[in-house]
């Protein structure tokens, strides 16, 4: 059989024998019969067969009519899901910005096409392979409201929650100031030691955290409030390496120049000489050949009234004690500096006054210093007081070098001394002379 044209209403009866044309209009019957046109046929609407086709998706089918047997409803699409995993909210930044955004997306009844970031209704970037990410560079100063819309392969669209960011603009934060004002550079203590540390700290752009006191790299203590200070006791014979740290509230933090100190022990022995002296005698000192080994800087002192102690011109390890009219006794004491450890330690012996004397000798002697020196001990500055005229006074270090002359009638002296050990040379009018040790604590 040969068939029939019905493509829009483009009908063409054909003449041929046998043939039987159903639903068509006009003689239906007969051989060699021509059809008078119009020619219809019935087509089903697309909507009448799409929803049984869509319900019997797998269905083997005997034919199209069978579909309607199926029976079901139209399934409904599920959108997807999705979540921006980064930044966090309320995230904030440094411009010019990188910021990595992030997301996870799913779709329970088909598949994730693509995932789409946007800045407000800005779109920023589309992925459309897992996992869903984008790096945004070069971001601006600004607030910024971040979203991921997921779309599926149905076309239904979910948009995420929103995530709000901040992008800050640069601002360089000023390291704090931190120096420290005790103990003095190159001073000594007698060890066991107190040693008072004590440091000055500001910052420019913000507040001082706190000040950190180190020896070497050892932490002695924190400090988180001004005057920041500590006291270091039972401070062992040896060198040390003290800094001060100080950390701002943005964490910045400067480390202070170091101070040098050192801490020894007072040897009783050590230093040859008789052990009692009378007035107007001059007396020989030296120290023993063990202690002056690596040896390079001594420095004489004597405590007790009417005497004046001198180093030999060239020598680390002589020295002359002369007693003076009113020669009561007391120590004769020695600071020696070492080029290598102990690096500095300090030696004593006492002298007394002899028995033995004439009575018209005895009658001169009195224990009592012309003149006082108080407190001494001292944190702040010395009060000088004597009975008898003084001609000069002079303040030297161990070193015997010259740190301070005192202008004549002055009552309070050594406010800008550094903590230390310091000789007092007296000289009176009357001829007579006198050193009395100081000790400035901070």
């Amino acid at each position: 059989k040969k068939p029939i044209d019905l493509y829009e209403n483009n009908f063409k009866a054909v003449t041929e024998r046998n043939n039987s044309f159903l639903a068509t209009t006009g003689n239906k019957a007969g051989s060699g019969i021509s059809f008078t046109p119009p020619y219809t046929l019935l087509i089903a609407n697309v909507n009448s067969i799409e929803a049984p086709i869509k319900s019997c998706a797998g269905a083997t089918l005997a034919n199209p009519t069978s579909c309607s047997l199926c029976g079901g409803t139209v399934p409904t699409n599920t959108p997807p899901t999705v979540t921006l995993t980064g930044p966090t909210n309320n995230s904030t930044f440094i411009a010019p910005a990188t910021i990595v955004l992030s997301a996870n997306a799913a779709d329970a009844n088909g598949t994730v096409s693509n995932v789409q970031f946007y800045n407000g209704t800005t779109l920023l970037a589309t992925d459309a392979t897992a996992p869903y990410s984008f790096s945004w560079t070069n971001v601006p100063t600004g607030n910024y409201s971040i979203t991921a819309k997921a779309t599926d392969n149905a076309g239904a669209i979910t948009t995420s929650s929103i995530v709000s960011i901040l992008v800050n603009s640069l601002t360089t934060n000023t390291p704090p100031i931190v120096s420290l004002t005790s103990p003095a550079n190159n001073a000594t203590f007698t060890a066991p030691a107190s040693i008072s540390i004590a440091a000055n700290a500001s910052d420019a752009n913000g507040t001082v955290s706190n000040v950190q006191f180190y020896n070497g790299s050892t932490l002695l203590a924190t400090d988180a409030t001004a005057p920041y200070s500590f006291s270091w006791t039972n401070v062992a014979t040896g060198t040390y390496t003290i800094t001060a740290k100080a950390t701002d509230n943005a964490g910045a933090s400067t480390t202070s120049a170091s101070v040098t100190i050192s801490t020894g022990t007072v040897t009783t022995s050590g230093i040859n000489s008789v052990n009692c002296g009378t007035s107007g005698q001059v007396i020989a000192l030296q120290l023993s050949n063990d202690i002056i080994i690596n040896a390079t800087l001594s420095s004489w002192w004597f405590t007790g009234p009417a005497g004046s102690i001198a180093a030999v011109a060239g020598t680390v390890n002589k020295a002359t004690l002369t007693t003076g009219n009113n020669f009561g006794g007391g120590d004769v004491c020695v600071g020696v500096n070492y080029n290598a450890a102990p690096y500095w330690k300090q030696y004593c012996k006492t002298i007394n006054l002899c028995n033995g004397k004439k009575a018209s000798d005895w009658a001169e002697v009195t224990t009592a210093s012309p003149i006082q020196i108080y407190p001494n001990p001292s944190e702040e500055s010395f009060t000088i007081s004597s009975y008898e005229g003084v001609e000069t006074a002079k303040v030297y270090n161990l070193m015997g070098e010259e740190i301070l002359k005192l202008a004549s009638h002055t009552s309070d002296f050594g406010k800008e001394l550094k903590a230390g050990t310091y000789m007092l040379h007296i000289n009176y009018s009357s001829g007579k002379k006198e050193i009395i040790k100081i000790v400035k604590l901070r």
